[in-house]
Parts: C-alpha cells; structure tokens; sequence
C-alpha cells in the first residue's frame, strides 16, 4: 500500500491519456498534501502549485529526457537512461559520475516535447498527459519482483558464488561458466550494485553475507575450544603432519588450510589445526605455519624433534613454511623437515612425461627409471625418508 494518498498507478505511457486519483486538503496548512507526482519519468517544473479560486491548485511538468552512453561495448551504448531532475544534477551526473558501467560521460539528449499537468480539485487530483514521448521507458534503476526472483533463483543454485563470477559469467578459480545476472537487468553490470542486490536476496531467504560465516567459525572457536588433551596425542617425532589447503569446502574468495595427522589411538588421521584464509600468497601460509609451531612448541632439535610436514608442491606453502621456521627458529635449515605429497609429485611427474616436447619419447623408459630412483633413494639430509622431498 502507498505511504501517499495521491498517487499514480499508471507509469510512462507513451501517448497523452488521463487519471485521476485521490487528494488530501490540509485547510489549517491551506495547501495539499501526502501527494506523489511520480509517473515513472524524470521531470522538471515549469510553475506549480498555482493557486486558484475555490482550492484549486495546478502543476505544469516537462520531461527531462534521457541520458545515454555512446561508448561502443558498453553494456549501456545508446541505452535510454534516466536522468536527474534538475540541471545541475544532470550535469554532474553526465559528467562527474559518468556512466555507471564503464565511466564514460554522458550525453543529456534534452529534446522530449510531453508535459503532464496536475490539477487538484477537493478532494480529487486530475492528471492529464499532454504530447508525446519522443523515447522509449528508461533503463530500470531498481528490480522487479520477477527480476527479484530470478536472482534469488541464481542464488540458491549457487549460494557462493562471487561478485566477479556474477558480474563476467565465468568463475576464474573453477574455470566453471556461470549465468551472468546483467542478462536479468542492465543494472546489475557493476560489482557495487550487484554487492547491493545479493545481500538483499540474502537476508530475504535468511542465507549469511559474504564474510559473515567468518563470525560464525569465531562463534565455534569460543563455544568449542578443542580437545585440551589433543596435544598429548600428537607425536612429532614420530609421526609427519600433512597440510592441505582447499576452497570447495568454504564460502568463495576464501581457502580453509588444514593440518592433519595420525593418531594412533583413534586409528585415524585428526585436525589438529584449521585457518580460514582470503588469500594463497606464501605470507598466509607462514602466518599458518608460525601460529601452528607456538601453538603446539613445536621441537626442531634433540630427540623429541618434528619430523616433518608433508603437503604439495605448491611454492607459496613451501616459502610460507621456511620463512615461519626462520622466525620460529632462527635458523635456515628448514628445508630437511619438509616432505613432498607423492600424489602431488606423480601428477607433475606425469604432466612431464607425457609432454614430448620436453621428453623426447625414445627416452620416456629412461625417464621413468630414473623417476624410480629419485622416488626410492634415501636422503640422509631429510631424516632418511623414502618420500620425496619438497624442490
């Protein structure tokens, strides 16, 4: 229901018509009110309220137009805009703000003849469109209902999906092509305005933000603090830890970095620590590795010393891990505790060898016999693991 009691149900007809709505004399103000002159259109006035005899008071209104984009591969390029209602708004918003989808100056095109009177009679308001638009409905500043529901739709498919997947159709760390919502309406071409739209939808159908899962990994943290005793149960000198990092398994834009290990009394590998990341850089990762070696004191000489921490060839885990045991340790030997993932080695062993242009296929058997020997000698260097060691 309107706030208004004068208001217009019909919005940017084309041609001149007429309507007539309800109106609210206010005799101690002298003058009318709880009134909405709105009829989808941007206007400016030529006079109004003129006052007559007998309470009658009259509105004269031109249309404002339309602005447009007249960059080619704009997703807005000649589309109808809606203007501002005055001059001086026009102006900054053709060329200040620009166009919002690629920043370029408007054009105001200020040719539209239409005019609209309002005339307030008692308790009625008569409104009478007079010429017609020389253009067509501008371009939505807001969503429809049904708009409104097929974004919800896209979200619920996709309840993750990112500002930048949303926006270009494509998700660059999957590589999966996803539908791109300027397709329900040209507004939802900037980030900024389809941050706006998703939250809304979110707090509609009571899913979180983007971010604010991150409040409820903090709710956990405090209500479930961890098993007090799990530090008895994790045996470094004897046992490796593994960490992984993965971001299927958390919101979009985040990673969660893990790290396992064995536990013989439950027969089965346990976390023992957990971070949520926004980033793969080598900084996160020595951030996870020096908070995980003062969590646990972790021991780097003498007979209780850390055996080692596998994980994959990842160069920025690897970085990570030697700068956190630089200043952890002050020293510069990390490497000999690091173990490579064979998994993870094999999958870059075969993306190799299966290139010929690199192994020249009369000499793939000899490549493979001597990955065989790489992959069974013992390094005295690394604690005399079979495994290999992080290059």
């Amino acid at each position: 229901m309107s706030k208004y009691i004068t208001f217009f149900q019909r919005k940017f007809e084309t041609k001149p018509y007429e309507e007539e709505a309800a109106a609210e004399f206010d005799n101690e103000k002298k003058k009318y009110v709880n009134f909405s002159l709105d009829i989808g259109w941007s206007m400016h006035k030529i006079y109004g309220p003129r006052k007559q005899k007998n309470d009658v008071h009259t509105y004269l209104k031109k249309c404002n137009g339309f602005v447009r984009c007249n960059e080619k591969g704009c997703r807005f390029y000649l589309k109808e805009l809606h203007p501002q209602f005055d001059v001086k708004l026009i102006n900054k918003q053709c060329t200040v703000i620009g166009c919002k989808n690629c920043g370029s100056v408007l054009e105001h095109v200020d040719t539209c003849p239409a005019e609209v009177r309002y005339r307030f009679v008692n308790t009625k308001c008569k409104l009478e469109q007079i010429g017609n638009h020389n253009h067509g409905p501008y371009v939505s500043n807001h969503l429809s209902e049904e708009e409104k529901d097929k974004l919800t739709e896209r979200l619920l498919v996709n309840p993750t999906v990112t500002l930048k997947a949303a926006v270009q159709g494509i998700n660059r760390r999957t590589g999966q092509i996803v539908d791109l919502v300027v397709d329900i309406n040209l507004i939802l071409g900037t980030r900024d305005r389809v941050e706006y739209e998703l939250n809304k939808r979110r707090e509609q159908i009571n899913m979180p933000r983007k971010g604010e899962f991150l409040g409820e990994f903090g709710k956990i943290m405090n209500n479930y603090t961890g098993s007090p005793a799990i530090k008895t149960y994790c045996r470094f000198s004897n046992l490796p830890a593994v960490t992984d990092v993965t971001y299927k398994a958390i919101e979009k834009g985040y990673y969660l970095c893990t790290t396992v290990m064995y536990i013989k009394e439950l027969k089965k590998h346990a976390v023992i620590f957990q971070a949520v990341m926004d980033g793969l850089s080598y900084n996160y990762f020595a951030q996870h590795f020096f908070a995980f070696f003062t969590e646990y004191k972790v021991k780097f000489d003498g007979e209780d010393s850390f055996l080692g921490m596998m994980m994959d060839f990842s160069l920025a885990q690897k970085k990570g891990f030697l700068q956190a045991y630089q200043q952890y340790t002050g020293k510069n030997n990390g490497m000999r505790f690091l173990k490579g993932c064979y998994m993870h080695w094999m999958q870059s062993v075969q993306r190799i060898s299966s290139n010929n242009n690199i192994i020249p296929y009369d000499e793939a058997d000899k490549f493979r016999e001597l990955l065989h020997v790489t992959k069974t000698a013992t390094n005295g260097s690394n604690g005399g693991s079979n495994h290999p060691s992080v290059a």
